[in-house]
């Protein structure tokens, strides 16, 4: 707009007054080196734009509309409407106060460049454009407002929605279950390191490559269930299967489930949860005999009674450390060699045994408080 004023100057150079000439070359010229200025400092330099860079150049287009209006008929002026761009960007830029302050300039430079030209009548219309400028500054700092308070809310969501999935991402790779996630394709999408230590398999190196096969040689049963789910979405729930890592094997207990996408930017995926259960079928183990004994379960007997059913399991060994390599046989030596060290080690064993004169409690009839650790006993079968 100031380079179109200078050259409408320029074209009627000869006939033009004196005094808008000059203004116009001053205008031009301003124009040109605060653009100038403020494209080096926000586009060359990547300065932050804060409060004081829009109040500045709020305060500039100011000046520059004040200074058209003016060359160009002042009151009478068809660019008086440029005020409004100029104050409706001031409220989207500025807080609301000083959008209002923009507005409330604007009009104080609009009426005295009305008052003080020389020959211009001070008519109703001048008044109408003063209550439009104003109208303006109101609605669009109400609009800026609401703007501004969605953007927080929304700001505010991106950031919970981040916590949320750092938290999920920390729970995920700290549990003990294995979780693996496959697309329709059955390429890996994710997996946490669970999976890995499990399947005894490093996923995080099949990431994007299919995997199904790869799962299927350790653990078949939840290469068929995660391939189900991946195919046509078949869920399996407390399902159970076999992982075999080298020259262990273990029962896992697993559950899938899937997702159909919504044919666009999300596809398709299948996840598959399961975990190690082997302590849990050697509690059922247990269980199961104590519902056959007694009718009830392992947690429910007496002292008398949880002894029948673990005394056929167990079986003296020769040295307290010979303990068994296979799971279930450690488990249980290794349960009743804690149960029994924390008996012989307690203060109530020792004073029984110094009454009743027994041997093999303490070192001297129970007085010294140095114990005897009983042989541990192991699993027979």
């Amino acid at each position: 707009m100031s380079g179109a004023i200078f050259v409408a100057a320029v074209l009627a150079w000869r006939n033009a007054d004196e005094s808008l000439t000059l203004v116009a070359s001053l205008l031009i010229t301003g124009a040109l080196v605060f653009t100038s200025g403020s494209a080096l400092y926000s586009g060359i330099y990547k300065k932050p734009l804060g409060p004081a860079f829009f109040y500045t150049q709020s305060l500039f287009d100011l000046l520059v509309v004040t200074t058209i209006v003016h060359v160009t008929g002042s009151g009478t002026s068809q660019f008086a409407a440029l005020y409004i761009l100029v104050i409706a960007a001031a409220s989207l830029l500025l807080p609301y106060a000083g959008g209002l302050l923009i507005a409330a300039l604007g009009c104080v430079l609009y009426f005295a460049d009305v008052i003080l030209t020389p020959g211009t009548p001070l008519e109703l219309g001048v008044w109408l454009q003063l209550g439009v400028f104003s109208a303006v500054a109101l609605g669009s700092g109400y609009i800026a407002a609401r703007l501004r308070q969605a953007g927080a809310g929304t700001e505010q969501l991106v950031a919970e929605l981040v916590k949320v999935r750092l938290q999920a991402a920390d729970i995920l790779k700290n549990i003990r279950s294995g979780i693996v996630t496959v697309d329709a394709s059955g390429g890996l999408v994710y997996a946490n390191p669970a999976a890995s230590q499990l399947l005894g398999i490093p996923l995080d190196d099949h990431l994007g490559s299919r995997v199904i096969e790869t799962i299927s040689g350790a653990a078949p049963e939840l290469a068929r269930a995660l391939g189900r789910a991946a195919r046509d979405g078949t869920r399996t729930s407390r399902a159970e299967g076999t992982i075999t890592v080298r020259d262990r094997r273990f029962p896992i207990g697993l559950n899938t489930t899937s997702s159909e996408g919504d044919g666009g930017a999300t596809t398709a995926t299948a996840t598959a949860i399961f975990q190690d259960i082997s302590d849990q079928k050697r509690l059922d183990t247990l269980n199961a005999r104590a519902k056959k004994q007694f009718s009830k379960s392992f947690a429910e007997l007496d002292n008398t009674q949880a002894d029948a059913v673990i005394r056929p399991l167990l079986a003296p060994v020769p040295w307290a450390y010979d303990l068994p390599k296979d799971p279930a046989m450690r488990f249980l030596a290794e349960a009743h060699r804690d149960i029994r060290t924390a008996t012989q080690n307690s203060r109530e064993w020792a004073a029984a045994g110094a009454t009743s004169g027994r041997r093999g409690g303490a070192f001297g009839g129970g007085g010294g408080g140095s114990y005897i650790n009983p042989i541990d006993p192991i699993y027979k079968g």
